[in-house]
C-alpha cells in the first residue's frame, strides 16, 4: 500500500513543530505592509490631484470670458496645490519626526 505522507505524517513528530523558513512572526508580509498602503493611497491622491488639474484646465478653457466661471476654475486649481502640499507633507512626516526626535535616524518610517 503507498501512503502519501502529506496525507498521514510519518510517526516522526519532531518536524512537525517546526515553522517554514519564510514565516517570521508578528510581521506582515511586504505586499501588506502599512508602508505599501500609504504608498498607494500617496499615489491615488496624486493621481486624483492630476485629474482634478485637467478638469479646472477644462473649466478654464470653457470659462469664455465669464468671471464667475473662472474664478470657479481658479479655486479649482487653489485646492488642487494645496492638496498636493498636504500629501507630499504627510508622506515626509516619519521622516520629519525622526530628525526632530532622533537625531536624524535612518530608515525610519517609510
Amino acid at each position: 500500500m503507498i501512503r502519501a505522507n502529506f496525507i498521514f505524517p510519518s510517526r516522526d513528530s519532531s518536524n512537525l513543530r517546526q515553522t517554514p523558513e519564510f514565516f517570521i512572526p508578528n510581521q506582515l508580509p511586504d505586499a501588506v505592509s502599512a508602508c505599501n498602503i500609504i504608498d498607494w493611497i500617496f499615489w491615488f491622491f496624486i493621481v486624483l490631484a492630476i485629474i482634478f488639474t485637467l478638469i479646472a484646465a477644462f473649466r478654464y478653457l470653457t470659462a469664455a470670458g465669464n468671471p464667475e466661471r473662472v474664478r470657479s476654475a481658479s479655486v479649482t486649481l487653489l485646492y488642487v496645490v494645496i492638496a498636493v502640499l498636504v500629501a507630499l507633507i504627510a508622506k515626509g512626516f516619519p521622516q520629519i519626526i525622526s530628525s526632530f526626535i532622533g537625531g536624524g535616524l535612518n530608515g525610519v518610517g517609510c
